[in-house]
């Protein structure tokens, strides 16, 4: 849920920074006779992306600031300083696009200016490469605050890909209006015709709904769960509760966190993950427990109001 609201906010402040007019022409240069400055092709505005890039050392200036605070007992102002290093990514992308002209520095590169309200195209993903670059800087800088140097691994990998799995919908939809706009007549027939479009839309909810438990469950660090044990539980359980789903997935968490979750809204396409810690830690009574849980999500159809969220 917290990776997706600052998906959210890092299109908000996108959306911002569209608004704003360019620096100048793409391609343009300093003659040298005006004193002008440089448009986005310019040799100063190539100073820009290095200058985004810095930005990525803030998450780590903000992990040694936790530390230091943790250690002087200020645990108040260190609760504060990881608030900021979570929530980090998206307001780092703020200043990169506002202040350092990363819009203009892509228009540079493709010879077009990103924009959201018009088809997507794969420069909208170079638009939001950085707060991509400040998510996987504060995975690290995570890891590196809360473990030793050599136990780092597991929890950097496990938050990295917590962090992809929420930005995938959002690449693969892209990817594919994109793929889609390439043939022309069938891009304008979505734009100008209403019922073309209707049936665009639709056909992406529906590809979403076939395709995103796979794609959650191939960026997770999963496997499906081996015979017998637990997994001989699990389906006696699913057989009284009368519930179906594909697959029962372990999902290798590196030990970090003790859950479950069931993803999916079909019966032919519903996963139900249990992470490492939980099946190390809870007998079979208990994991029976959990599992009835899981189900009474299927039930109640919270999957399904999750997923709408989630794609709105």
């Amino acid at each position: 849920m917290g990776y997706l609201i600052h998906i959210l906010l890092a299109v908000v402040f996108l959306a911002v920074a569209e608004e704003q007019p360019m620096r100048g022409s793409v391609g343009a240069i300093d003659t040298g006779d005006t004193g002008g400055t440089e448009g986005p092709g310019g040799a100063a505005s190539m100073l820009l992306p290095w200058a985004v890039a810095l930005l990525a050392l803030v998450p780590y200036a903000a992990a040694s600031f936790v530390r230091r605070q943790s250690l002087r007992g200020r645990f108040r102002s260190a609760e504060a300083g990881f608030a900021f290093l979570h929530w980090s990514p998206p307001f780092l992308s703020l200043p990169g696009l506002l202040a350092f002209g990363w819009l203009d520095s892509v228009a540079a590169w493709t010879g077009s200016r990103p924009s959201r309200v018009e088809w997507p195209d794969l420069d909208l993903l170079l638009a939001l490469a950085p707060f991509v670059v400040y998510g996987l800087a504060t995975a690290d800088a995570r890891a590196r605050l809360l473990e030793p140097r050599g136990a780092r691994g597991p929890t950097r990998r496990f938050h990295a890909r917590l962090f992809l799995a929420a930005l995938a919908p959002v690449v693969l939809y892209v990817v594919i209006a994109w793929a889609l706009g390439l043939a022309r007549g069938l891009r304008v027939n979505v734009e100008q015709v209403r019922l073309f479009g209707a049936a665009f839309g639709a056909g992406m909810l529906l590809l979403f709904v076939i395709v995103l438990p796979a794609v959650l469950t191939s960026t997770w660090s999963t496997e499906p769960l081996p015979a017998g044990g637990a997994r001989d539980l699990f389906l006696a359980v699913a057989r009284r509760a009368r519930f179906a789903c594909r697959r029962i997935f372990l999902w290798r968490t590196g030990r970090q966190m003790a859950n479950a979750a069931i993803v999916g809204v079909l019966p032919g396409t519903r996963r139900v993950l249990f992470s490492d810690a939980l099946l190390e830690r809870l007998d079979d009574r208990q994991l029976a427990a959990v599992f009835a849980h899981e189900i009474g999500h299927a039930k109640r159809r919270h999957v399904l109001s999750f997923g709408a969220w989630a794609l709105g």
